[in-house]
């Protein structure tokens, strides 16, 4: 007789129960976590985003202040804002959220794509203090376990390519790379490396060009080799004359894709990597 699994009331999928904790199959959500998701208070919350997601994205398109104008010089074109729900919150509309007040916001959907979890606020004035905010962990959000740019996804991608912030997805998004995401405010986690194994047969890190993010690039490559990506499967896109991927793809500057054994050894860094993976 079959086993008949318990579905996740989230998505819908089957779940499994390893060591008394039931786990969905598909999202990876627990039962506890199903449990909040589906709550009264998650449901307020899911709604309370979707009305500040639609009212600012209808201020965006109806803006004279200067935030259409950023964001048409920083190469978010119409069709981009409309496509991702791109928005922007004025001062008068505080009282709606005092967080992403006078920025652009970028929506965040759930992984499947079924709600609005959070907001990434980018600034737009030099009076403003941090360059990005980004919505604190919750009930109905986990920066960690999720990738902005996931839901547009498909589950059977080739290719993902993984980004440092949102303007890098949205800028290779509108030059045609197929699938850009990007980890929220933070360095890439073994959960979203998990994510990005379930959707892709390959990934391609697309990190920054300075220090910082070729250490990131690094452990992001750690993570995504212990997810169950083989050596041939990881590539890394080399930046050249710029320092991230939307200045590169803004000015013409050189992409070039490497595989990620000619990375490590023209860094020095192919014996650390094997080694830390038989240690792993």
């Amino acid at each position: 007789m079959a086993i008949k699994l318990p579905k996740c009331p989230v998505c819908g999928k089957p779940s499994v129960v390893v060591d008394g904790i039931q786990r969905c199959l598909y999202c990876g959500r627990t039962y506890q976590e199903q449990t909040v998701s589906t709550s009264p208070r998650a449901s307020m919350l899911y709604r309370n985003n979707e009305r500040i997601m639609h009212q600012a994205h209808k201020n965006l398109l109806n803006n004279n202040d200067g935030s259409l104008d950023y964001c048409h010089r920083r190469g978010i074109t119409s069709h981009t804002i409309q496509e991702w729900k791109i928005g922007y919150l004025p001062k008068e509309q505080k009282s709606m959220s005092d967080l992403w007040s006078c920025r652009i916001i970028f929506p965040i959907m759930s992984n499947d794509g079924a709600h609005v979890i959070g907001f990434g606020g980018r600034k737009i004035t030099s009076d403003q203090r941090a360059k990005y905010l980004n919505s604190p962990n919750g009930p109905i959000y986990n920066k960690s376990e999720s990738l902005f740019g996931y839901h547009m996804v498909p589950d059977d991608a080739d290719t993902i390519y993984l980004c440092e912030g949102y303007i890098d997805v949205l800028s290779m998004d509108a030059k045609g790379f197929a699938y850009p995401v990007a980890s929220l405010g933070t360095a890439l986690t073994m959960e979203q490396a998990i994510l990005i194994r379930k959707k892709a047969r390959r990934v391609v890190v697309a990190y920054d060009s300075d220090e910082a993010g070729q250490k990131n690039t690094l452990r992001a490559i750690d993570l995504l080799a212990k997810a169950g990506f083989k050596t041939d499967e990881i590539n890394v896109l080399v930046i050249f004359d710029a320092k991230d991927v939307d200045e590169a793809l803004q000015h013409g500057a050189t992409l070039c894709e490497q595989s990620l054994l000619g990375y490590l050894n023209e860094r020095g860094q192919y014996d650390m990597f094997v080694d830390a993976l038989i240690n792993s």
